[in-house]
């Protein structure tokens, strides 16, 4: 990225600028407003930074990690990364295809393949899959046994992704259920649009979080 500022607000005036007239956007709304209210300094920052405000900006965000040299590097050594320490096991991948791939901890893939995605912690994919181009961002828990076979009896797709699906250029939530023989794939012209349990944005599908994609299920509808 090339040369930015970075600007500094000091925290006692963080909660007056987050009214509600403020806006929600600190580089939109909240940092052109305080200029005008309050001493607001900034500095020259050459290291990475991405907007994220939207939705395409975030899925092409995380799908630069999966480059040979990208620009925010995980694995640089003099990088100082803070995260959570969740105490997951590594992932587990059973006769699975990976290309340009991220797999993080706890996941669980049986025989398919992933070319282009990045797959959070706790994804677990049954035999068949196929994830091309997309952003699954896994779950917050295994399920327990007693899920499981409460699962089989209402009818209701573990979470994860079923058997024999299809998932191309779109962002899974957590938590989602996504059952056998479904289909994701949107045309290169689809508009945007909301359906059951997912919408469609910048020709990409977003499958809502805690979402049940029944078995067999094409999207976009």
């Amino acid at each position: 990225m090339a040369s930015m500022g970075v600007y500094i607000i000091r925290w006692e005036a963080i909660e007056q600028l987050l009214s509600p007239d403020t806006g929600t956007d600190f580089g939109k709304h909240v940092i052109p407003s305080a200029i005008h209210s309050h001493r607001v300094f900034a500095y020259p920052f050459s290291g990475y930074w991405e907007d994220i405000g939207t939705i395409k900006a975030y899925y092409d965000a995380n799908l630069a990690l999966t480059d040979p040299q990208p620009q925010f590097g995980l694995y640089d050594p003099t990088l100082r990364l803070f995260t959570r320490p969740r105490f997951l096991p590594g992932a587990s991948m059973r006769e699975v295809y990976l290309k340009r791939a991220m797999i993080c901890a706890g996941s669980r893939l049986e025989h398919g393949a992933v070319e282009h995605s990045v797959l959070g912690t706790r994804t677990v994919t049954k035999s068949g899959i196929k994830i091309i181009d997309s952003v699954v961002c896994g779950a917050d828990f295994f399920e327990t046994p007693e899920s499981l076979e409460l699962n089989r009896e209402i009818g209701r797709p573990d979470v994860g992704i079923g058997g024999d699906t299809v998932i191309r250029r779109a962002i899974i939530d957590k938590n989602a259920r996504i059952g056998y023989g479904v289909r994701i794939d949107p045309a290169d012209n689809v508009p945007d649009h909301d359906g059951d349990g997912y919408a469609v944005r910048d020709g990409i599908v977003i499958v809502e979080k805690d979402a049940v994609i029944p078995d067999g299920a094409v999207l976009p509808a």
